[in-house]
């Protein structure tokens, strides 16, 4: 139960930081409005790359903890079935 509860913090943090970086990163693709031009200053750049590579780190660490939490889940089934 404990990492099905880190997996869905994990998943939060992945979400927030995954909007905050917004369309201002490079590497995703937004829809942007025609006709509006995107001027950033070096400290939104590096917030938006920074909250960027904050989103993937816990897409990864969501993905490990749901992992081991289905082996988990398995091994305990198996377990109880052994008995």
């Amino acid at each position: 139960m404990v990492l099905l509860w880190l997996t869905a913090a994990a998943l939060v943090v992945c979400a927030v930081a995954t909007v905050k970086a917004g369309w201002l990163t490079p590497v995703f693709v937004w829809p942007v409005p025609e006709g509006m031009e995107i001027v950033q200053t070096k400290q939104q750049y590096e917030a938006a790359v920074s909250a960027q590579g904050l989103g993937r780190v816990a897409a990864v660490v969501a993905l490990a903890l749901g992992l081991g939490a289905a082996v988990f889940t398995y091994l305990s089934r198996r377990a109880r079935r052994a008995r």
